[in-house]
């Protein structure tokens, strides 16, 4: 029904019955199929690569905010600008996400517990435990 991701979630469109409001909200759920060591390590690769690419990237955006704006290259000037659009477009996709969820659960919570559907179960299983480890 849905597509599976790289590191083996299903994205499941939540609401299993036709006849239910549609929702926008998609549902990973983790697969049963066993990770090898092998895919692990690729994993872990190529995060530390993304993790250190990425701490340069810091290092050089923190070195042309230093600089007083008039010093700045037209070159240093379009990097600062593409990172500070960016971070807003990343920061506006995560508050988006965090409401889409929020109406999700509400949605879900509204509905009657025997109407609930299994992965409608888990996923406000998964949401309501993640809310209270990060309210600890």
């Amino acid at each position: 029904q849905g597509s599976k991701g790289d590191d083996g979630t299903s994205a499941t469109e939540s609401s299993d019955d036709p006849k239910a409001s549609p929702s926008r909200m998609k549902v990973y759920v983790k697969s049963n199929r066993g990770v090898t060591d092998e895919l692990l390590a690729r994993r872990r690769r190529k995060n530390a690569q993304s993790r250190a690419r990425s701490a340069r990237h810091r290092e050089r955006v923190s070195e042309i905010e230093r600089k007083p704006p008039c010093e700045r290259t037209p070159e240093e000037a379009a990097l600062l600008d593409a990172y500070q659009n960016r971070r807003a477009r990343k920061n506006n996709r995560s508050r988006d996400r965090a409401l889409e969820r929020k109406e999700e659960i509400d949605r879900i919570l509204a509905k009657p517990e025997e109407k609930r559907t299994k992965i409608e179960l888990q996923f406000l299983e998964t949401s309501l435990t993640a809310k209270k480890r990060k309210n600890e």
